[in-house]
């Protein structure tokens, strides 16, 4: 199949999290198996946009993007660019798969792919979550949901899921339920190979060589960093070698009223925000971690929980991370309430039976490989995308 994937942004962005490597891996995969995937999307990264060729194919990973220059409404992904290329280039693709909601990119290749008869999937990426839709411009997204974008949900030939939970809190499906669900790739790199300490820079050696807790993920209000600065506050004095270290980028501005909440309670220097980490330093970061802990208010999968389990890492993950609906994933992971008291009691129950934690944790690496290796989700999601085709483009690849 020759596969179309619309996104926002792609790599080498950071301000969209998740969603930016889940379209990644699955790419990856699909061309590992046999699929051309082209991606195209814009130059933003959040308010900022990408040091990258526009209006040409540039090659990433095994796949050819097209990056289109947006020359406002970053956040939006408004690209005059990008309305040229897609009605003259989409039918020659086999199916189209757009990724995420509330975009320009999203709305307008819908509105093009029904204009010339191309099947279209959608993938909310969690952008359809009633759990925070309802915290957040609640009447403006019903609104583009029932008015401004109905049809283009109404006709998608499916709407793709991650999870259960996702579908259960999704405020579309009452408008395509049409739905299938597979969940996200996988392709962080297993560590079966000893890092040297000259991978990655003297901080990140200082760190990995104490104790510490991590978190990795954008610095945004549904991730509930303070709710994690809070609960180290509580344990601290139990555990007065341990550190909290917080990976990822800070594109809302919120460090500096966090290392003040770090501040008074009393734990302002053994909280350490390390900015955007990828590659060694992240692998690192990782593996040396005493616990991985996310207590966000919603998340329809949870990438960075994967990432922590192939590295066998002890994790408490909130409930709300969707990705906790899946049996193997409870088996391992200490499930909690995204509240600070529920993340105080799931440290304290870790650490006083630290060596048995540890032993579920061995059982991730195997897990991640069975459940979300990229050629196994990318079968799944090419068997998808064959039975939305007209039955004269399902021969062949």
């Amino acid at each position: 199949m020759n596969i179309l994937q619309i996104v926002l942004a792609y790599y080498p962005a950071t301000a969209y999290g998740g969603p930016v490597q889940s379209v990644r891996n699955l790419c990856s995969g699909l061309e590992e198996i046999g699929h051309k995937c082209t991606v195209c999307t814009t130059n933003c990264d959040g308010v900022r946009v990408l040091n990258v060729e526009t209006g040409k194919p540039v090659k990433v990973d095994s796949s050819w993007v097209w990056y289109f220059n947006s020359p406002r409404w970053h956040y939006y992904g408004y690209s005059p660019a990008m309305m040229k290329w897609l009605p003259l280039h989409i039918s020659e693709f086999d199916i189209v798969h757009i990724n995420g909601i509330w975009s320009f990119p999203q709305h307008y290749a819908a509105q093009v792919a029904r204009k010339f008869g191309v099947p279209y999937v959608i993938s909310p990426r969690g952008s359809a979550d009633a759990r925070l839709v309802n915290r957040y411009r609640p009447l403006a997204k019903w609104l583009y949901v029932n008015v401004v974008d109905r049809q283009n949900f109404k006709y998608a030939a499916a709407i793709h899921y991650t999870t259960q939970a996702e579908e259960m809190f999704s405020i579309i499906k009452s408008v395509c339920r049409r739905a299938f669900i597979v969940p996200n790739a996988s392709q962080f790199v297993f560590a079966e190979t000893e890092l040297k300490e000259d991978d990655f820079s003297d901080d990140i050696a200082k760190i990995i060589k104490g104790d510490y807790i991590l978190f990795v993920g954008r610095i945004t209000w549904k991730k509930q960093i303070d709710v994690l600065i809070k609960a180290f506050g509580v344990i601290s004095d139990l555990y007065p070698e341990l550190r909290l270290v917080v990976v990822g980028p800070d594109d809302e501005g919120l460090v500096g009223d966090l290392n003040i909440l770090a501040e008074s309670n009393s734990v302002e220097n053994r909280v350490m925000f390390t900015g955007m980490m990828e590659g060694a330093a992240l692998k690192a970061l990782y593996r040396n971690a005493k616990l991985f802990i996310s207590a966000s208010i919603s998340e329809n999968f949870g990438h960075t929980i994967v990432e922590a389990m192939s590295y066998s890492v002890p994790v408490i993950v909130s409930e709300n991370v969707d990705l906790t609906t899946m049996d193997p994933v409870r088996d391992i992971c200490l499930v909690c309430q995204p509240e600070v008291d529920s993340v105080v009691k799931s440290i304290i129950t870790v650490f006083d039976d630290y060596d048995n934690w540890c032993k579920r944790a061995q059982k991730g690496p195997a897990i991640v490989r069975k459940m979300f290796s990229s050629c196994d989700i990318a079968c799944q999601t090419a068997g998808e995308y064959k039975k939305l085709l007209p039955e004269k483009k399902t021969d062949g690849g």
